[in-house]
């Protein structure tokens, strides 16, 4: 079990940098990535603040993104996440992206916070978004 927490990452704009935090498990059914990214700040100038990967359960909990690129958290070919109280608010997402992105092979995970219309962009399936107005 990995618990990454109270970190400050700044990403700036090179060919080899391009998020903040990348959690990547198996391909395949047979997952063992358990991790859980709470209280970090992540300010970028790239791809994604964090992205997540063919993981499996894996939960970002309370992180700050801030900057520009494609999405401030980004969430790929993953399933059970728990995506929970994030301040995305600072983030200026890529055309098509939404400050928080799940994609098309992304299932069952919750995404609970203060986000205006449209910055969570949910295209998989039987994810569940739950949004309250922004303070």
């Amino acid at each position: 079990w990995y618990l990454i927490r109270h970190n400050e990452i700044e990403v700036l704009p090179t060919p080899f940098a391009w998020n903040g935090a990348v959690l990547l498990d198996n391909v395949g059914e047979t997952k063992v990535l358990d991790a859980t990214l709470a209280h970090n700040r992540f300010e970028i100038s790239g791809w994604a603040g964090i992205e997540l990967s063919g993981t499996k359960g894996v939960r970002l909990i309370r992180n700050n993104v801030l900057g520009s690129g494609a999405s401030g958290i980004l969430v790929s070919d993953s399933s059970e996440c728990l995506v929970l109280a994030n301040d995305v608010s600072s983030f200026e997402p890529m055309a098509d992206y939404g400050r928080i992105y799940l994609d098309s092979e992304t299932r069952h995970c919750l995404v609970v916070g203060r986000h205006d219309a449209g910055d969570v962009v949910d295209m998989g399936e039987e994810n569940v978004v739950i949004t309250f107005p922004p303070r």
